[in-house]
């Protein structure tokens, strides 16, 4: 499904998203206090996503060679 990754938790009473940007939705629950809601963000500056076929292809190039998904301190 097209922009599952943009589900985020927002607070109920003044519907700004959660300081930790929680991704919701399926089997995953927002804290109470928050609903699940649809933003106009994808993960990692909007690269990570399915949402077309060059961004499912940069993902799952991603994910088989390890490359950008952790910053190493030095």
């Amino acid at each position: 499904m097209t922009g599952e990754l943009k589900k985020r938790c927002f607070n109920i009473q003044n519907g700004k998203l959660h300081e930790d940007e929680i991704l919701c939705g399926g089997f995953i629950d927002c804290p109470g206090g928050f609903f699940c809601g649809k933003s106009n963000i994808n993960p990692n500056f909007g690269v990570t996503n399915f949402d077309n076929l060059c961004y499912a292809f940069l993902t799952v190039f991603q994910c088989v060679t390890l490359e950008g998904w952790s910053d190493v301190q030095t």
